[in-house]
């Protein structure tokens, strides 16, 4: 591997994008427009993208990640380190914006009286999965530059 000082910007690159359903999508629809996008300019900000994916590449075992049912709408994360790049799709932040819903590794169940940890706690490799998602938004949103 390239020390972080050899990395060339092209090869780091990270985006995090709302994806609307094709039932979804109205005009003025603000769905495909970047919530978080970053080209690093500098070694700060290629070592915020690197660092991302040192922490949570491996909870994907260095894998994508499609977490969605047909005709959803999803969030997607593309993080590209080092000419290596991991693209993470969940529909867990769309589907449960009603707050009567929540996501799980079999589909969308309605929480009935329960809350999403309660609905979640039965299925920990999904969670983490889940968790590693959500921290990379937060991550991006909060202290990543490029905003």
């Amino acid at each position: 591997m390239l020390a972080q000082e050899q990395i060339p910007k092209q090869l780091s690159y990270m985006e995090i994008v709302d994806v609307a359903s094709r039932f979804e999508y109205q005009k003025g629809n603000t769905a495909g427009q970047p919530i978080c996008s970053l080209t690093p300019q500098d070694k700060n900000e290629r070592e915020f993208i690197h660092k991302l994916w040192v922490e949570y590449a491996n909870v994907f075992e260095y894998h994508d990640w499609n977490n969605f049912g047909p005709d959803s709408s999803y969030r997607q994360i593309r993080i590209v380190d080092s000419g290596k790049t991991i693209v993470l799709k969940s529909w867990h932040p769309s589907a449960e914006r009603n707050g009567k819903a929540v996501a799980t590794s079999r589909g969308i169940e309605s929480l009935n009286g329960r809350t999403v940890d309660q609905a979640l706690a039965g299925d920990p490799k999904y969670l983490s999965k889940r968790q590693a998602f959500d921290a990379i938004v937060a991550k991006c949103l909060e202290n990543g530059p490029g905003q």
